[in-house]
């Protein structure tokens, strides 16, 4: 199975569809079988999963499978007592997993029969109802159509279903309905009409995020929910969603999410923002997923009918209604990976509402100087959001506008840019004095809306660069507009003017000139220019001034244009007054492109100026303001100043355009963000541009304007924009040359790193996370540059590098690092153009420093390290490159692995990895026509076009390297000159120093790796270890045309025999060599386990294509929106999978693998150095790991070095490092457990530390893999019948190859005969071991050999023991040590437990007891449960106990709780009565030797003395009750009935009466194992039984102290637990006496009580007759004056009602005295006191009718301080039964509202107290249900109109804040709305002015939560109040502002679009 596992992972189903399903029973087969262990059992659920995970290819039609023998052993696992199946997670996760695949294959019968499973054991009072619904959740079939549905599936269960999750108070069930009902919406989404149910469903779900009002007072109430919960509740919602229904779930959700959103923002960090982000990350990828099921996903995705298809208006809607929230977790103060994610997935679904919002976001924060906090979290979204951006290329769906300060920030980036290219031009000498004017008349025709002296403020103004300061300089009257600007608007209109702009070609030759001229120093540039400099420089020539100026240093510094250190600050400080906030910038300006027309009409950045003699029509007319309207600016302008803002024509194409155009003009700002000093925020730019780099074309397209045309508006605008990307990519490279020169000077300041030298040598450099990040995306960055960028670019970039490179020297680690990064980059982009540069270079230099002197030293100089770096950093070139310069290569590599520097062959070594692996191994080659493609004409491919192109995988056509003849002899070649050249120098190493032994192993291993793929494997002969007839066939994934070998000898073989020699001597005569035994073992590992890749480097790689996926997927489309890279990355990935597992597949376990497991135990016994003996651990265990059949030859040595006495203690943990791993232990082979165990209990271990921790690993280690397994496995016929069958029908469809090696008849009869034979030499091992284990314990060991020995017996007891065994653990129960005491009576226990006599099970007879019709097998919704005439015979009733024995035999003895409360199963299994039980009743003469042995030693005083003394001493310290002791007694009573009664009852009795506290703590484990163990003793035993301990009880019962009450309260609860009370009724009634006796002190009321308490709980429904004579006596308690004494007759009343659910029924005939509990009993119970303190809360009588009058003198009158106390009672209990998140309120309890609002106030400390926890706490969070909420508000409206005090009205203030908001949906309707509102107005209105302020507070509430909306006429009432005049309506004044405050008040994070008017 682990083999189709791994053809599946690698092939997926490539098998035809019988096969499938062949295949899909065998395994179901063998995992509903019973008489496999548990590791089979979880290997077969896995499969089974994998098997049926594409559940498409399979339909129900052609495959059943039968659900019951599933869910059995769903039910033995988990809640079963047996051994099969462990309680393991991993097995708990398989299993289920396994059920969700088969579930769709269930008949449809299955939900009938699953519920007619299930429902017996919905019973709310105990965990049966979780394990039911548990059941449910997991195997009830849910993928079906409507139809079936209505047949079969959800319409029998799914209202019944609904009814016990509204009755769920505390939530306890809610996790398993809440998966089960979100699993029905989405897979048969629209068939359950939810609308209805809203109200509930989103009260609840705001109830799961522990939300809270108000700080400090109202307290949120905790609901445990998980995060898997919430993830099912958002899932839920979503497939709600759609439909044609106006008041839909999205209605909702939008409401909730609005009352939700201040709580996400950053000042409102608390416990609720990871769930709050929890739910909205699971809510936008469910939608998502939903989005691409819909529309996308054809195979395997459940099918949505079309009128519940979600449509983009819909969509859109959603996304409307999450982005508010989503948008205020950007800046959360807690950690948060989950909104860029969010952005992400919301901006595939709606790029025109999301895109917006983040650009917003991102240009605020690149532009902005007080907020830095804010850029990396804008970044983070950006990043997230690059491929919805690249994409948005269509002007679709609703979109929303940038804000005005973005198209601001925008529009001055415009201006700078060009203002900066002119700024260079007015710097030429060759311009003249006319061209000058020209630029400055077009410098204020951008600027006319610009504040006065713009030139003082703009550092790349032309008038300031050329020395003028004011407007007069340049004959401009700023006071005179008509002869200044208006001078320069004629002159821009008219040709004939002598101040008109000249556009002749004298224009554009002085042009070209100057840009020549500012161009001499690059010699690469021409390039660029070409378009300029042929005499047209026009606005879509594309040609830049960055690129045209650009300049590289040759010593230190290199910059382009602006100053790498300017900030875009500078640039836009041309205005003195911003218009926003945000106009400042932490980032430089980059350099931009301008461009001029040669026609009549110039365009200069955002600007046009018609120059024709003929005036233009009047949109090309700029008409300029006057000089004062300039001067009128602020710098925080006014909304209306903005709104007026005029920008350019460039700028506003951008903004009419879709937002891919975007992409050019962030690129343009972020890579001026690139700063040294904010390393985080640069490595965060990095990684944008990254993105964007790698999904556009960086291709200047602004010629396709004028030759094609076909281009759309949108293409047009972007195509001339792409104009300026040159310029771009020229700053971009000065930027990261300018930053490497700055790490290679200085620390950057967010860095913790240290300036590391080259000249260091260390051996791997030691960067700081930040850096390796920086490092990381700068390097992808530069690579995705050159990937898709054109030829002319990709060439301008490789010069410079290339330039760069010549003119520097490094000597810092980062710095070289990040250099060679490049290089490398390049190499691999370009290697045509430069490979041969860079190697011409390293080659002409190097060897001028690579002396004989400079290579035997150690440690080089920084200059020779900076060129060994370069000539290192060039190999990653196709192999043909190196062929064709062969001679080069091998030269350069025979002088970079001459050197003696460590990091120098180091670097060497790496860089020959590379390039033997591009000459042997077989990949994906880059592609290389991309540069082609993109060079191409406009005409012919425009790549615009293919921004983030979609490709399908039938487009793809990939081009692999395959190694040429060429390539392999060359490949050969370096194998020989750097392997076998290096095993005959290591041939003698006695001669080498240490050092060249570490050289040459480090050489031979990297040309091993690189190599691998073509090396054939290890070669050997084969051993055979497994006892099996199968042939053993292993599949190779992964095969290569031709492999190398030396003159046809295995060249792996050849290594491995030259380094065992090399092993033998280093570890015989320096073990101190600890590097080079390293080494050898790492090449031992790549001998057996490398194939160009490892399994590390696999996963490694598996991880980053993970990051890669995540980054360039389309959620929405999935597959169809791959981009090529993805492409490319998963056939890699595909590739190196099967060489990982081709590597191992392909090997059988050969000699050879012998010896290198001979080497590494001599590693790990004869080194005494940790590093060697953990690297041949690793090695070693990985091996053991896939060649499970080496274990034997390891345990042989492993058990010889155990026993060895003169081990070192080095060596010794060495052994003790490899047992540890496990491996040893996991093959279930008893043959190695048999010679482990004893080696383990006999070895000599030293008293080390690392020794001692070590052991306690192996402890745990060494049962783990078998001691939960059987010891056999048979293998049943029909399973074997089966198989047979399918090997049969395989046959004709099989490989040809194969069919003479399917097993014959004959072999598959002795196969099962051997099998036989096999199990039987297993038990005669296992049986041996237990003999030898047995008699190591008897000797004198130290103690940890002694725990060892009990160690393994305690586990080994479980299935086979013997009499020596037994007697062995005995002896143990008398041991000194507390540990051995423990394993031996856990172990004594568990053999006693195995071996219990069985019970005689009966039926409980259905002709009898069932008359009820629907309640049995098959019943409908709705079933009546509850005390019924079919149940009434299991009630709890003292009078009808039996009294005799034929009585007792009768009733029957249903222990599980459930039977019979709500439906009846099929059959009822219970036990038979006690005279038939002779198992359970033997005489001691019956038992067998073994039992003998166990009933004699306790029948022994002596024994029995010793064994009570030790027990005891544990008692003094400790006060827990000893379940392991009582354990072990109750099967002694159990198993041996009353054999040994009398020895233990004496014991009993003599701890009850003693004095000393710890037999009297012995006494209740005692008592537990008696009561529990006589479960099955005939009447006759019982009875004296009973008599004896009811009179010994008594008394100790009544004089029970508090330190000794928690062990008898758990012994009250083990009694009753899950067993029927008539067991146990004499104790019952021994209780109920105890409390009806009198107390003497308030602590026999609490303990008696308690223990009353407990019994009421776990009676539940059948102890009715108890809760009602337990209220009979508590009552006259509730009036008590001791606050503990009515706390703990509270908590009675408490359990008493957990019967008070809804549909709880009693049948009418059956006596009163078996009625339920409930709240209105209980209250109606105390009416008269309750009625005595309603008079002094409101003056009207309880039905509000008639007047009352208050009571006089009332705090003298005795009779109040009853009620007060009755009513603190009442307070009490209400408290801990509303202490649940879902308690819906009641009528009666809601009538007492008054009551509980005026002892708020009125009342002592302790009544203030608990009402106040009543208001805030428990009863303003209850649940309100539709049908309570109208009597809720009517309670609300008749206090406040007859409450006697305004204090009474202010304390429900805050009550109606928070019941509102707890049930908002409820109160929504616009009656409740209004009446709460009148409430409001009236209490605000109020003359007290506490009043007032709380219901001000309030208010600001319900608006700030949106329950009412703020409108005119609201605006105007309070508007109008609050201009009273008059002091006698100051109270209304006062309201009128608190009113308004409170509108203020409730937006603290915005601004509302109303204001408030003043006057």
């Amino acid at each position: 199975m682990t083999e189709l596992n791994k053809y599946i992972d690698v092939y997926a189903f490539r098998f035809t569809k019988p096969d499938h399903i062949d295949l899909v029973r065998l395994v179901y087969a063998v995992l509903i079988d019973i008489h496999f262990p548990h590791d089979i059992i979880r290997l077969c659920a896995t499969t089974l999963r994998n098997l049926l995970s594409r559940d498409h290819l399979l339909s129900p039609s052609e495959l059943t499978l039968a659900w019951q023998p599933l869910h059995d052993l769903y039910i033995e696992h988990v809640y079963g007592k047996g051994d099969r199946l462990p309680k393991d997670e991993t097995l708990t996760v398989a299993l289920e997993g396994a059920i969700t695949a088969a579930r769709p294959y269930f008949s449809l019968d299955a939900t009938r029969e699953i519920l007619d499973v299930v429902r017996p054991r919905m019973h709310p009072f105990d965990d049966s109802m979780i394990r039911a619904l548990r059941t449910l959740g997991i195997f009830m079939p849910t993928k079906l159509n409507k139809f079936e549905h209505d047949t079969y599936g959800a319409k029998l269960w799914v209202d019944e279903l609904w009814d016990w999750y509204v009755a769920d108070a505390k939530g306890v069930w809610e996790p398993y309905l809440v998966h089960l009902f979100a699993r029905l919406t989405t897979e048969c989404c629209g068939y359950i009409k939810w609308e209805s149910r809203f109200d509930i469903i989103f009260a609840r779900i705001m109830r799961t995020l522990d939300l809270t009002i108000k700080k400090n007072a109202l307290e949120p109430q905790q609901v445990t929910s998980s995060p898997q919960q919430l993830q099912l509740m958002a899932c839920w919602i979503v497939y709600m969603l759609g439909g044609s229904q106006e008041a839909g779930a999205q209605v909702y959700l939008s409401r909730m999410l609005s009352a939700l959103e201040s709580y996400l923002h950053p000042s409102n960090t608390g416990i609720h923002t990871e769930k709050l982000l929890l739910f909205l990350s699971t809510l936008c990828n469910t939608f998502i997923f939903r989005v691409h099921q819909e529309r996308y996903c054809k195979k395997g995705a459940t099918q949505i009918s079309p009128e519940m298809r979600l449509t983009d208006a819909q969509i859109e809607t959603f996304v409307e209604s999450v982005l508010p929230s989503i948008e205020w977790t950007i800046f959360t103060k807690c950690q948060n990976d989950q909104t860029p994610l969010m952005m992400r997935h919301l901006a595939f679904l709606a790029p025109g509402l999301v895109l917006p919002m983040i650009l917003n976001l991102v240009y605020s924060a690149l532009t902005v100087t007080n907020e830095p906090h804010r850029l990396l979290q804008s970044m983070n979204c950006l990043v997230a959001i690059c491929i919805p951006l690249i994409r948005d290329n269509k002007l679709t769906g609703k979109r929303v506008p940038l804000k005005l300060s973005v198209q601001k920030i925008i529009n001055d980036h415009n201006i700078a840019r060009v203002d900066a290219l002119e700024n260079k031009m007015m710097l030429s000498a060759e311009f003249t004095n006319r061209e000058r004017r020209a630029l400055r008349q077009r410098y204020f025709l951008r600027h006319q809306n610009s504040p006065v002296s713009p030139a003082a403020s703009c550092p790349h103004s032309p008038l300031r660069e050329s020395g003028s300061n004011s407007l007069e300089e340049f004959n401009i009257n700023p006071n005179a507009p008509s002869s200044g600007l208006q001078s320069l608007r004629s002159g821009a209109t008219s040709s004939t003017s002598g101040t008109s702009i000249d556009t002749t070609d004298s224009w554009d030759t002085s042009l070209a000139k100057i840009l020549k001229n500012l161009n001499t120093q690059t010699a690469r540039s021409d390039s660029f220019l070409s378009t300029a400099r042929s005499g047209s420089f026009t606005a879509r020539s594309g040609c830049s001034a960055a690129s045209v100026t650009g300049t590289e240093s040759t010593t230190t510094t290199s910059s382009t244009g602006a100053s790498p250190a300017e900030s875009p600050a500078h640039a836009l400080k041309r205005k003195e007054q911003s218009v926003s906030a945000s106009s400042s910038s932490s980032s430089s300006t980059s350099s931009i492109s301008v461009s001029m027309s040669s026609n009549s009409t110039t365009s200069v950045g955002p600007s046009t100026v018609n120059l024709s003699s003929e005036p233009d029509s009047d949109e090309d007319t700029i008409e300029l303001p006057s000089i004062s309207s300039l001067s009128n600016s602020n710098k925080y302008p006014r909304a209306d100043s903005v709104t007026q803002m005029k920008i350019g024509e460039e700028t506003r194409r951008l903004l009419n355009s879709p937002l891919r155009g975007h992409v050019i003009t962030l690129l343009e700002i972020l890579v001026p963000a690139l700063d040294i000093n904010d390393i985080n925020k640069t490595t965060m730019a990095f990684e944008a541009i990254q993105r964007l780099f790698s999904m556009i074309a960086i291709v200047d397209c602004s010629a396709a304007v004028d030759v094609r045309t076909d281009l759309n508006f949108e293409e047009t605008v972007l195509c001339e924009a792409t104009k300026r990307l040159p310029d771009i990519v020229d700053e971009f490279i000065t930027r990261i040359f300018d930053l490497i020169q700055a790490l290679s000077t200085t620390t950057p300041i967010s860095s913790s790193a240290v300036l590391n030298s080259l000249t260091d040598n260390e051996l791997d450099a030691k960067f700081s996370v930040e850096e390796m990040l920086l490092k990381k995306h700068m390097t992808m960055a530069f690579n995705a540059l050159l990937d898709n960028c054109s030829s002319s670019i990709q060439e301008r970039v490789i010069e410079r590098l290339f330039v760069f490179v010549v003119n520097n020297k490094f000597d810092n680690t980062l710095g070289v690092s990040i250099v060679t990064g490049l290089i490398f980059q390049t190499i691999y982009n370009s290697p045509q153009e430069a490979f041969p540069m860079f190697l011409d270079y390293v080659m002409l230099k190097l060897p001028m420093y690579l002396t004989d002197e400079v290579i035997s030293q150690r440690q080089l100089d920084s200059t020779t390290l900076w060129y060994i770096s370069l000539a290192c950093s060039l190999f990653i070139v196709p192999g043909e490159y190196i062929v064709k310069y062969r001679t080069e290569c091998i030269n350069l590599y025979k002088m970079l692995l001459a050197l003696e520097c460590p990091s120098a062959y180091l670097m060497g070594c790496n860089s020959l990895t590379n390039a033997i692996g591009n000459l042997l191994n077989t990949f994906v080659e880059n592609d290389r026509g991309k540069q082609a493609m993109l060079s191409m004409p406009s005409t012919e491919f425009l790549p615009i076009q293919h921004w983030a192109k979609k490709v399908s995988k039938k487009q793809v056509r990939l081009s692999w390297h395959r190694p040429s003849e060429e390539e392999l002899n060359m490949g050969m070649e370096f194998i020989r000159l750097f392997v076998f050249s290096m095993l005959d120098k290591l041939a003698k190493p006695e001669e080498l120093r240490k050092d060249e032994i570490q050289k040459a192993l480090t050489i031979m291993n990297s040309v091993l790796v690189a190599s691998s793929e073509v090396l054939p494997p290890l070669e050997g002969e084969f051993i055979i270890t497994e006892d099996t007839f199968v042939p053993m066939r292993f599949i190779s994934y992964a095969k290569v045309d031709q492999e190398l070998t030396l003159d046809g000898q295995n060249i792996r073989t050849l290594i491995l025999e030259g380094l065992r020699e090399l092993a033998h001597y280093l570890i015989t005569n320096t073990p101190d060599d600890t590097k080079s035994l390293t080494s050898i073992c790492a090449i031992y590992s790549n001998l057996v386990f490398a194939r160009t890749t490892t399994p590390a480097m696999y996963y490694q790689l598996l991880a980053e294509f993970g990051e890669m996926n995540e980054a360039f997927s389309d959620p929405v489309q999935g597959k169809r929106a791959t981009v090529m890279e993805t492409v490319q990355a998963i056939v890699t990935l595909s590739h190196r999978q099967r060489l990982v597992l081709s590597q191992t597949s392909r090997v059988s376990f050969n000699a050879a693998h012998v010896k290198i497991i001979a080497d590494l135990l001599d590693f790990i016994g004869l080194s005494s150095y940790d590093s060697v003996q953990s690297s041949a651990t690793i090695v070693l265990n990985s091996m053991l790991q896939n060649f499970p059949q080496a274990t034997s030859f390891v345990t042989d040595r492993i058990v010889e070095n155990l026993s060895n006495e003169n081990l070192s203690e080095d060596s010794f943990k060495g052994i003790l490092s490899l047992i540890s791993c496990g491996t040893l232990f996991v093959g279930n082979d008893w043959k190695i457990v048999a010679k482990l165990l004893p080696a383990l209990v006999q070895a000599k271990y030293p008293e080390n530390p690392q020794i001692i921790e070590l052991l306690k690993v192996v402890e745990f280690v060494s049962c783990q893999g078998w001691k939960d397994t059987a010891i056999t496995v048979k293998v049943p016929e029909s399973l074997t019948d089966f198989a047979r069958q399918i090997m049969m029908s395989s046959r004709g469809t099989s490989y040809a190859g194969y069919n003479g090696k399917f097993l014959t008849e004959e072999q598959q009869s002795n196969s099962v005969e051997h099998a036989a034979e096999k199990n039987k030499e297993i038990l005669a091992v296992y049986d041996d071991l237990i003999e030898k284990l047995a008699a190591l314990s008897q000797e004198a060991m130290h103690w940890r050999q002694q725990q060892f020995c009990q160690l393994f017996l305690s586990n080994m007891v479980k299935y086979r023991f013997s009499e020596t065994g037994i007697k062995v653990l005995l002896r143990q129960l008398l041991d000194d040590k507390v540990e051995t005491r423990v394993i031996a009576m856990n172990s004594l226990a568990a053999w006693l437990r195995t071996n219990r006599p069985a019970a005689f099970k009966t039926a409980l007879s259905t002709m009898k007891h069932f008359q009820l019709p629907n309640r049995t097998v098959g019943s409908q919704y709705p079933i009546t449960f509850g005390l019924l005439l079919d149940n009434f015979f299991l009630a709890y009733d003292s009078a009808r106990m039996p009294k005799d024995a034929k009585a007792w035999d009768a009733m029957p003895m249903v222990n599980k709780q459930f039977i019979g409360f709500y439906q009846w199963p099929k059959e009822v299994k219970l036990d038979a009565a006690n005279s038939t039980q002779l198992e359970a009743n033997r005489q001691k003469h019956q038992l067998h030797k073994e039992e003998l042995i166990i009933v004699n030693a306790f029948a022994d005083p002596e024994f029995l003395k010793r064994f009570v003394d030790l027990v005891l001493s544990q008692k003094h310290d400790g006060k827990y009750f000893d379940i392991t002791v009582c354990r072990l007694i109750f099967y002694l009573f159990r198993n041996y009935n009353d054999i040994l009664l009398e020895p233990l009852l004496k014991v009993f009795e003599q701890c009850l009466s003693s004095d000393d506290i710890a037999k009297r703590r012995f006494a209740p484990e005692i008592f537990v194992a008696i009561v529990r163990g006589s479960k099955l003793w005939t009447f006759q035993k019982l009875q004296p039984l009973w008599t004896r301990l009811e009179a010994l009880l008594t008394p100790a019962l009544e004089q029970l102290t508090p330190e000794l009450f928690p062990n008898w309260g758990t012994a009250c609860e083990a009694i009753c637990y899950h067993v029927d009370p008539r067991r146990y009724g004499w104790f019952i009634e021994l209780v109920l006496k105890l409390c009806v006796k009198p107390m003497t002190h308030v602590n026999q009321t609490e303990i008696r009580f308690t223990l009353l308490t407990t019994i009421i709980s776990y009676t539940g429904w059948r102890g009715t007759t108890i809760h009602n004579s337990a209220l009979i006596i508590a009552k006259p308690m509730m009036y008590t004056p001791y606050f503990t004494v009515r706390q703990h007759t509270a908590q009675l009343f408490n359990e008493a009602l957990a019967l008070d659910i809804p549909g709880f029924t009693k049948d009418f005939t059956i006596p009163p005295s078996y009625s339920p509990i409930t709240m209105s009993i209980i209250i109606g119970a105390f009416a008269p006191e309750l009625r005595l303190l309603w008079a002094e809360a409101v003056d009207v009588d309880e039905g509000f009718v008639n007047p009352i009058k208050e009571p006089v003198n009332k705090d003298d009158r005795p009779e109040r301080k009853i009620a007060l106390n009755a009513l603190k009672s009442i307070v009490t209990m209400l408290n801990l039964y509303y202490d649940a998140p879902y308690r819906c309120i009641c009528k009666s309890v809601a009538h007492m509202i008054p009551l509980l609002a005026h002892f708020e106030h009125d009342g002592d400390g302790e009544m203030a107290k608990i009402t106040s926890n009543a208001f805030k706490k428990y009863l303003s969070k209850a649940f309100v249900m539709e049908s309570m909420a109208d009597f809720v508000v009517w309670m609300l409206e008749k206090t406040f109109k007859h409450a006697r005090s305004w204090r009474t009205k202010a304390v429900l203030i805050p009550y109606m804040q928070q019941i509102v908001f707890a049930n908002l949906f409820v109160f929504e309707t616009p009656s409740r709305r209004d009446k709460m509102m009148r409430l409001i107005h009236t209490a605000i209105g109020d003359s007290q002015i506490e009043f007032r302020h709380a219901a001000a507070e309030c208010l600001s509430a319900f608006i700030h939560y949106g329950y009412i909306e703020v409108t005119d006429d609201f605006i105007n009432h309070f508007f109008k109040l609050a201009q009273f005049c008059r002091k006698e309506n100051f109270h209304k004044k006062h309201a009128g502002i608190l009113g308004l405050g409170a509108i203020l008040l409730a937006f603290p994070y915005s601004v509302p679009k109303f204001l408030p008017r003043t006057q």
